[in-house]
Parts: structure tokens; C-alpha cells; sequence
């Protein structure tokens, strides 16, 4: 018996030299079995009858098979055609209206800038009547504006007295 490497021994820890050995092992030899089925144990002579039946029904579901997809073969053919198509159709009318977009915002920006600039004009040339009107008539301007004045005082207590 070797001693074990550790110096020191805890109840713990086992020691391997106190195990038994492994139990001598049997060895089994397996024989190969042949396994037969009902089909390989009927003999050649004798003809089965639904064999010849299975193979008739056998080709006649094939071309059945290849028939269907012959006929389905074209319609998938149109209907990725149509389905181009009308991607195709999308595209074009995406561009259409990005492009009536584009042309509308254009003709609302040129609308909007000519409609400023009329309202700035006519500014000016309201200013410039107003200014010709106070030098040709002054004296009835400030009588104008005096009764406009009064006016709107008079428009603002009795809106205000009958607020609340």
C-alpha cells in the first residue's frame, strides 16, 4: 500500500486504497438475427395481386401531378406578369404624384410671394396717400381722427359696461 501524497488525513477525504476492485466484467457475444418480412416470405411463383393495381394507380397519379402543375405553370407565369405590371404602375404613379407635389409647391410658393409683394405695394402706396391727404387737408384730418377717437372711447365703455 502506498502512502497517500497528503500529510495529513480526514475522514472526509477517501483513500483509494481501501476500495475494492471493479467487479470482473461478462462478455456477451451478439449474434446477428435475420429478420423476414411477409413480402420476402411469399414465394416468386405466386403473383400479387395488388401489385399491378398499386402500379396503375401509381402512374395515373403521376400525370395527374404533372398535369396540375402544366396547368398552374401559366397562371403563375400571368400572375407574375400582372404582378410587375403593376408594380411597375405603382412606381409610375409615385412619381406622378411626387412630381404634382413638386409643381403645386412651386406654383404656392411663386403665389404666396407675388401676393406679398402686391400687399407690400399697396402699403406703399396707401402710405403715400395718407401722407399726400395730411399735407393737402390737415385741418380735416386731425377733425377726422378726432371723431374716430371718440368713436372707438365710446365703443370701448359700453362694451365694457356691458361685459360685466
Amino acid at each position: 500500500m502506498t502512502e497517500p501524497l497528503r500529510k495529513y488525513s480526514s475522514s472526509d477525504v477517501p483513500e483509494y486504497s481501501s476500495y475494492p476492485a471493479e467487479p470482473d466484467r461478462l462478455v456477451v457475444e451478439v449474434e446477428e438475427v435475420a429478420v423476414i418480412s411477409e413480402f420476402d416470405a411469399m414465394s416468386e411463383a405466386e403473383p400479387n395481386r395488388f401489385d399491378e393495381q398499386g402500379r396503375k394507380i401509381g402512374a395515373a397519379l403521376g400525370r395527374l401531378v404533372n398535369k396540375i402543375s402544366e396547368m398552374t405553370a401559366g397562371a403563375r407565369e400571368r400572375a407574375s406578369r400582372e404582378l410587375e405590371r403593376a408594380e411597375d404602375e405603382v412606381a409610375l404613379a409615385k412619381e406622378a404624384v411626387e412630381q404634382s407635389y413638386e409643381d403645386a409647391s412651386r406654383k404656392f410658393r411663386a403665389t404666396a410671394r407675388r401676393a406679398v409683394c402686391d400687399a407690400r405695394a399697396k402699403a406703399g402706396e396707401l402710405r403715400v396717400m395718407a401722407a399726400e391727404t395730411i399735407d393737402e387737408y390737415p385741418v380735416q384730418t386731425l377733425a377726422a381722427v378726432g371723431v374716430a377717437g371718440i368713436l372707438v372711447g365710446a365703443g370701448l365703455r359700453a362694451w365694457r359696461e356691458n361685459r360685466g
